[in-house]
């Protein structure tokens, strides 16, 4: 099968403008643009609550992150890097990062250091 020109921002409105048209049953206009019945649903409704601005991508980033590490110990931590940078380093030459402090420096700008 040879791959379809139109993107899918293309076909969305062209997909509701035949769903507006009634001449074809949501089965034969999801068949017609390749997509599932639950696809061609969403997109409808999405425009009915939405209008045209509902048909545009939508973020897939999650909207919280619920295993995130607080601010309160995000600061302890890095309060804690940079007292021990001022110090002796550790005989290996690096000192040992837990996960979450290892996380936590890329946020406050921090330099994770070797290892």
């Amino acid at each position: 099968m040879p791959w379809r020109a139109a993107s899918p921002m293309d076909q969305r409105p062209q997909f509701i403008a035949d769903f507006l048209r009634d001449a074809l049953s949501i089965t034969e206009l999801c068949a017609l643009y390749g997509v599932s019945r639950k696809t061609g649903y969403k997109w409808i409704d999405r425009y009915l609550r939405h209008g045209p601005a509902g048909l545009e991508e939508r973020s897939r980033r999650p909207r919280r992150a619920p295993n995130q590490t607080s601010d309160e110990i995000v600061s302890a931590i890095l309060a804690a890097r940079r007292r021990k940078r001022r110090g002796s380093r550790s005989p290996s030459g690096s000192w040992p990062k837990t996960s979450a402090e290892g996380r936590a420096a890329p946020r406050d700008g921090a330099h994770p250091g070797p290892g």
